[in-house]
């Protein structure tokens, strides 16, 4: 498997400016905060080092990674993973954030992503719906549902009005001929999705 370090090398020396890395940071609640914050700044230098800081997003589902980017690199979008076992009472994956105060329901997690600094709310399938997308639009966070690889699924969420959607199988998605995803991005971006 290669290194984050390799990875960024191959994308700089093909000239891939229109790849985005995701760079999904694993933790753990067991880690100290220390430990967290030195893997974030390592992965984030890695990044700088090799110029493609701008075209990177952090995810991970330890919200005191979002929380250490935003310190280091504040320019760097950060995606809220979130699934069940992560969203309740006395979770050590929120950065302290208790779900108690934000209620329950989808509007509960987007505002608590909204409030650790994420750009991305990253929920898993189960978890998403109208609600959540609805609420999260009007936060301004974007939304990536994971991991979905049932076509049918892809067009209801893509009819939602997800911004993205992790798959094992990307090629059910584009065998589909669903170009929803793409389009959104391009209007909301501002380019023609014609071209």
């Amino acid at each position: 498997m290669p290194t984050l370090g390799q990875v960024c090398q191959l994308i700089t020396e093909l000239g891939a400016d229109q790849v985005t890395l995701c760079v999904e940071l694993k933790t753990h609640p067991s880690w100290l905060s220390t430990e967290v914050r030195k893997l974030t700044e390592s992965a984030l230098g890695t990044l700088a080092a090799h110029q493609v800081i701008g075209q990177s997003r952090i995810l991970a589902f330890d919200w005191r990674v979002l929380r250490a980017a935003a310190a280091a690199e504040s320019s760097v979008p950060r995606v809220a993973l979130v699934e069940p076992s992560t969203w309740r009472a006395g979770s050590g994956w929120l950065a302290g954030l208790d779900p108690t105060r934000y209620g329950d329901g989808p509007g509960g997690y987007v505002a608590a992503a909204r409030d650790v600094g994420a750009a991305w709310i990253s929920p898993e399938d189960q978890m998403t719906d109208a609600d959540l997308v609805a609420a999260a639009h009007r936060d301004g966070l974007r939304v990536a549902v994971w991991t979905v690889n049932d076509p049918a699924r892809m067009d209801e969420l893509t009819a939602l009005g997800v911004d993205g959607i992790v798959s094992d199988r990307p090629d059910l998605f584009l065998k589909g001929g669903n170009d929803g995803l793409r389009e959104a991005d391009e209007l909301r971006s501002g380019r023609d999705p014609g071209l």
